[in-house]
C-alpha cells in the first residue's frame, strides 16, 4: 500500500484518500499526515457507513469460461454485488485451471471502482458433479436454455441465492437431469440466447437488486 500510494498514485502529505472497514462495512475519509518506510500515518476527516451492500448473500457458481471471459464474469459480478463466486468444472468444460490471486486482486479492484465495502470470495476450482450444496434447495437457481423463456424471479424474502451458469457449450442433458433431480429451480433470462459470461453477469445484477 505504501509504495502504490507513494510511488504510483504519488500521493503527498495533504492528500486525502477513502479507507474502507470490510468487518464493519464503515468508509473513512482521511489526509495523509506522513510516509514512514513501512506505514503511512492518517488523520480521519471522517466516516460513514457503507450502504452499497445488498442485504442478500449471493454466490455465483459459475463453469470456468475461456481467455479473458471468466475474468470479466469476476470484474463485472463483483460491480452487481456477488458474494461469493465459486469456479465450476463442467463435462463442456475446456479451460480447467484459474489463477485465484489475480482474479481475487480484479474483484478487490472492482470493489474499489463500484464503490462496495466488501471484496468477494473466489473459492478454489470445484467439479460440479461433485459438489455438495448446502442450504434449501429453493435458494438455487440453475440457468439454462431449456427452462421457459423469461422465467428467473428472486423473491424478495431470499436471504441467498445460488446462481448456476454453465459453459460456453452449455450444460449436458446429464447435468440438467442433476439440477431437476435436486429440485432446484430450472430458469432462463428471455428467449435470446446470451454468452456464459453475459448471462452470469445479468443474472447477478438481477439477484442483487431483487430486494
Amino acid at each position: 500500500m505504501v509504495y502504490q500510494w507513494r510511488r504510483v498514485l504519488r500521493l503527498t502529505p495533504a492528500d486525502e484518500v477513502i479507507l474502507v472497514d470490510q468487518n464493519s462495512l464503515q468508509e473513512a475519509v482521511a489526509k495523509i499526515i506522513s510516509f514512514l518506510p513501512d506505514s503511512v500515518v492518517v488523520e480521519i476527516v471522517s466516516t460513514k457507513h457503507l450502504d452499497t451492500e445488498s442485504d442478500k448473500q449471493i454466490n455465483l457458481y459459475c463453469a470456468v469460461l475461456k481467455k479473458e471471459n471468466f475474468e470479466l464474469v469476476v470484474q463485472k459480478a463483483t460491480e452487481c454485488g456477488v458474494t461469493k463466486i465459486i469456479p465450476l468444472i463442467t463435462e463442456r468444460t475446456v479451460k480447467q485451471n484459474i489463477k485465484l490471486e489475480r482474479l481475487q486482486k480484479i474483484a478487490t479492484e472492482a470493489c474499489e471502482q463500484s464503490g462496495r465495502g466488501q471484496v468477494p470470495i473466489i473459492e478454489e476450482v470445484q467439479n460440479f458433479n461433485l459438489l455438495d450444496m448446502p442450504g434449501d434447495s429453493h435458494s438455487v437457481y440453475f440457468f439454462s436454455t431449456e427452462a421457459e423463456a423469461g422465467s428467473a424471479t428472486f423473491p424478495e424474502d431470499l436471504n441467498e441465492i445460488n446462481i448456476f451458469i454453465g459453459p460456453e457449450g452449455g450444460w449436458t442433458e446429464q447435468e440438467i437431469a442433476q439440477a431437476k433431480a435436486k429440485k432446484w429451480h430450472i430458469v432462463s433470462l428471455g428467449s435470446r440466447i446470451l454468452r456464459a459470461e453475459t448471462a452470469a453477469i445479468v443474472a447477478t445484477y438481477l439477484a442483487g437488486t431483487s430486494a
